[in-house]
């Protein structure tokens, strides 16, 4: 085993007065792709660190958090040159409590799964269905385990794999497109309780968007978005971004970043992110990073990384501040690695990136979540939420994961709410009146 200090890692520090960020780099080995979660179980997250290499190989590494307050890893190899193709991707898929870990194999080009026992220590299992090269874990059907939905270029996939809760999985393609999907996520946005897909693809005029909205019973209904502007599309992602309780689109493309606001009935209404002299966008991720409970948004570009601060969330007003780090960043993620309740960063581009976030943490803006008699019970809890003395009789909860992202919108009838589909975790609560305006927000944890 390898430790790596945070001396050795640092990549560059800025003056602490411009320091939003303090910035880490992992200077061995080369890193091309990532997952994390808490692979062994001390309630600090890790990284599953992939370095690949020529013929299709791998090599696996896991990097463990050293729980300090500037954050660290240490480093261990766990697989070398294994077939392996596409990113990682993390997640409970056989229910047992622990983080495991899905991959494409190159040589039958299928889905693997590494399995963890709960200390790090992982077995290779082959799942036995067909693979794709960037995959999403997430409860499709609302039966308490992971599902799974992967893309391909070629050949043309769209792959949804259906968890039985005992690792059989069954896959099926229900891509119905023309030209290969570029980019997808995963999100409720019609507010049914059902996960739609959202697909970006390039056609020779223009950049569509797809959703495909799930109709809770296995079938999917397709809905075509074309977006103006020039460039090619390089990434797509689902978010609250107004927080006004419906999951809106960022689209990245080679010249614009555009906001699709979700107006309602899959209706959306498309907005321009000012960007200044930036090109060539392809990585994001829209999250809060100081507190206030305005959703930020890290944007990487071949400027480098930049994320604007939230001034307006009706018009979409933004402050532009510099990340610095690796330019041209596609898969960007939002982690508390050290604890200390603000939102770190992560990403890769031939080598792995850590951003430690120094900013204050805020008092959220929103109104506080409880009058004074107001009490949600239980905390933690197992399949149902009630609230008591709400001050109003109608109202509705985005609850978010801890990387921000909306996992589940609901209505609060007869005081409770159910959120039995939740994994084991840690989430936010957003509520809104029945006018649609911010409540207050609360942690809760899902046992």
């Amino acid at each position: 085993m390898k430790f790596l200090c945070t001396l050795i890692c640092s990549l560059w520090m800025v003056n602490s007065f411009a320091q939003d960020f303090s910035v880490f780099r992992l200077p061995d080995p080369e890193v091309s792709g990532y997952t994390f979660g808490d692979f062994n179980g001390d309630d600090y997250t890790d990284i599953i660190a992939v370095d690949h290499k020529a013929n299709n190989v791998a090599a696996v590494y896991l990097l463990t958090n050293l729980k300090e307050s500037t954050i660290g890893f240490s480093l261990k190899s766990i697989f070398f040159n294994i077939p392996f193709t596409g990113d990682p991707i993390a997640g409970d898929m056989d229910g047992d409590g622990y983080v495991d870990v899905v991959y494409n194999n190159s040589t039958d080009n299928t889905l693997f799964l590494l399995k963890n026992d709960g200390t790090g220590t992982f077995t290779q299992t082959p799942l036995g269905v067909p693979g794709s090269i960037y995959n999403k874990a997430i409860d499709l059907d609302k039966d308490g385990d992971l599902d799974m939905v992967g893309i391909r270029n070629n050949p043309k996939q769209l792959n949804v794999y259906i968890n039985n809760g005992a690792l059989a999985f069954t896959a099926t393609n229900i891509y119905s497109g023309n030209i290969g999907p570029e980019a997808f996520d995963i999100a409720d946005f019609d507010n049914d309780g059902d996960m739609d897909i959202l697909v970006g693809v390039n056609d020779i005029f223009n950049t569509k968007v797809f959703i495909y909205q799930n109709n809770g019973n296995g079938n999917y209904t397709v809905k075509d978005y074309p977006t103006t502007g020039s460039g090619a599309l390089f990434n797509i992602y689902a978010d609250d971004i107004n927080k006004d309780g419906k999951t809106d689109i960022l689209v990245l493309m080679s010249e614009d970043v555009k906001i699709l606001e979700n107006k309602g009935t899959l209706t959306f209404e498309e907005k321009k992110l000012a960007t200044g002299d930036a090109r060539v966008f392809v990585g994001a991720r829209v999250v809060d990073l100081t507190g206030e409970g305005q959703p930020d948004i890290i944007l990487s570009s071949s400027k480098g990384m930049q994320w604007y601060k939230s001034l307006s969330l009706t018009d979409y007003t933004y402050e532009p501040r510099v990340m610095n780090g690796v330019n041209s960043a596609f898969d960007i993620n939002a982690v508390d690695f050290n604890n200390d309740g603000a939102k770190d960063a992560v990403t890769s581009n031939g080598s792995l990136f850590w951003y430690q976030n120094n900013l204050v943490q805020l008092p959220s803006s929103s109104d506080d979540f409880l009058s004074e008699n107001t009490l949600i019970y239980p905390n933690p809890v197992t399949d149902e939420i009630s609230f008591k003395d709400l001050r109003a009789e109608k109202y509705t909860i985005t609850i978010y994961n801890t990387t921000g992202q909306a996992v589940l919108h609901s209505t609060v009838i007869d005081g409770k709410t159910n959120v039995a589909t939740l994994h084991p975790g840690i989430y936010m609560i957003t509520l809104r009146d029945a006018n649609g305006n911010p409540a207050g927000q609360q942690k809760v944890i899902k046992l």
